[in-house]
């Protein structure tokens, strides 16, 4: 039976309207906005060389995320942990700009989201990038470094992503983390995860000469209990620093739909314990989402996980924020 005391405007159940991320406020790139953080999709996959997919899921994510309607267009944003006993994201402003403009042309697509990238960080705000597969780490870190002298890199995946070119393309979803290592500014790499067949023991080498610090998954299991105070020890404590996270860090069983699935990965309370240690040590100025695959998935179940890590992360994010204001 309706209930006449209720009103459309009253009346705003998650399915309805448009899939912006967590039903958060939707502003033009191009136009003068206030945010604390700025989510941006970046559906590009032309960095894949096997299982294509990745570019869809920036739109599969922003639906399932709206069933979590943390960031409302009105009123004190935010949710209340009952694991934590204490409000999350309260306050905090969230805006989406859309996707990046893409075209067939690899080129433009990566000066694109350069670009973009350099569009939200003028706006003084944390740039929350959905991927897309992992090639976009690269162009979106190249926006970064016009704003600071000095960044840092936090790489979380099962892959160590070094390979100088993937058929013959530098550009490519295995080689993101060697092309950002190649910036000036870049300090730091800590990679966190590592693990299955796929790297070659150049790669490897040459990371370690670069300075790359290497936590493998092997690593982390002979750690055991004390494997989050290992991986603290490593992180540049107190400094700025850009995070990347590949969903295949997490195991297949878990997380399915991704484009390079590998066994012998974590789940995902260990992940938000890493990135929690990394909020508390690091300045986060901002953090990347890649290689959620929707053709590859089960039951949207790893589009359904990235959203829940997306916002737990701005969540720690935002926490320390708040702290040090």
């Amino acid at each position: 039976m309706h209930n006449k005391n209720l009103t459309i405007a009253q009346v705003n159940m998650s399915f309805k309207g448009i899939a912006s991320f967590g039903r958060c406020k939707i502003v033009n790139l191009n136009d003068k906005w206030v945010s604390d953080f700025t989510i941006l999709g970046v559906p590009y996959g032309f960095g894949v060389a096997y299982f294509p997919g990745a570019r869809f899921a920036p739109r599969e994510i922003r639906d399932l995320s709206t069933g979590c309607s943390f960031f409302r267009n009105e009123g004190s944003n935010g949710y209340w942990s009952i694991e934590a006993k204490e409000d999350f994201l309260r306050d905090s402003i969230v805006v989406d700009v859309g996707d990046v403009d893409l075209s067939l042309d690899t080129k433009y697509c990566l000066n694109n989201i350069t670009d973009s990238t350099r569009k939200i960080l003028q706006h003084h705000s944390i740039p929350v990038m959905i991927g897309g597969d992992h090639s976009i780490s690269f162009p979106i870190v190249r926006g970064f470094v016009e704003y600071f002298k000095i960044l840092n890199i936090i790489h979380i995946d099962a892959h160590l992503d070094y390979k100088h070119e993937l058929c013959g393309v530098k550009y490519a979803q295995g080689s993101p983390l060697r092309r950002i290592s190649e910036l000036p500014q870049v300090h730091d790499i800590l990679a966190i995860g590592c693990r299955g067949k796929r790297h070659t023991e150049q790669d490897y080498e040459d990371a370690l000469n670069r300075g790359v610090k290497i936590i493998t998954s092997k690593d982390i299991r002979i750690y055991r209990e004390d494997a989050i105070k290992e991986i603290k020890k490593l992180l540049p404590k107190n400094q700025l620093v850009y995070v990347t996270i590949d969903i295949d860090f997490l195991d297949p069983a878990f997380a399915p739909g991704t484009g390079s699935p590998t066994p012998g990965g974590f789940d995902y309370p260990f992940l938000m314990e890493i990135l929690e240690s990394i909020s508390l040590e690091c300045n986060v100025v901002g953090f990347d989402f890649v290689e959620v695959n929707p053709l590859n998935d089960t039951n949207r179940i790893t589009s359904r996980l990235a959203t829940e890590i997306i916002v737990g992360f701005m969540s720690y994010i935002w926490k320390q924020k708040s702290i040090k204001k």
